[in-house]
């Protein structure tokens, strides 16, 4: 009972690392890829008359997509094993390398519309919602409304917009193709992210 999961783990790991071995090899004029030192090799055999007999490390060259690699990649690994995958249009509007931590985390479940908003709150059957914004109280709450078409929201943007000089969009299509312009400064995203975490916490 107890080495039952320790005994399926085993060899789930098995699997995998021979997967990604058979599949990620090393140059095709190179041995396959083995265990240099024997599994019954005592410490006391490799040190002899003040000197370790450690086997020269193996190459880094690895070949991925046909290709050699000078230097081991976990991440092109990972990739060559799970398949090439479609890019999302907006990932580079929620991650980037200069973005806050915290605004960027916010705005990925903005982008995938997985925000408790009051539309959802209702379609999960919650009772006494009061359906309507609670920024400008005119229209039902839902992700396009909250953050990027609500009349507090515009006027949110605008304000930035002008201190930043930035050109505030008037729809989320907008704000999304212009967020993804490689030309626009950075300072469009990380204002983007500051305005939807900012509103949410309000």
């Amino acid at each position: 009972m107890g080495e039952g999961p320790t005994q399926c783990g085993y060899v789930g790991i098995r699997r995998w690392f021979s997967k990604a071995i058979s599949q990620t090899s090393g140059p095709s004029n190179q041995a396959p890829l083995t265990p240099s030192i024997p599994k019954t090799t005592t410490v006391a055999s490799l040190y002899q008359d003040d000197h370790w007999l450690l086997p020269p490390k193996r190459t880094e060259n690895q070949e991925v997509y046909g290709k050699i690699c000078e230097r081991f990649s976990t991440g092109e690994i990972y990739t060559y094993i799970q398949g090439p995958k479609p890019t999302i249009p907006w990932a580079s509007v929620v991650w980037c390398s200069y973005g806050i931590p915290r605004h960027s985390f916010l705005t990925w479940p903005v982008m995938l519309d997985r925000f408790p908003t009051k539309d959802r709150l209702l379609r999960w059957g919650m009772e006494g919602v009061d359906p309507a914004c609670l920024l400008c109280n005119s229209e039902v709450e839902n992700r396009n409304h909250l953050f990027f078409d609500c009349s507090y929201n515009s006027l949110v943007w605008s304000s930035i917009a002008h201190h930043c000089q930035l050109q505030a969009p008037s729809n989320r299509d907008d704000n999304i193709h212009m967020l993804g312009n490689k030309d626009l400064r950075r300072l469009t995203i990380l204002s983007h992210q500051a305005s939807i975490y900012w509103l949410w916490n309000e």
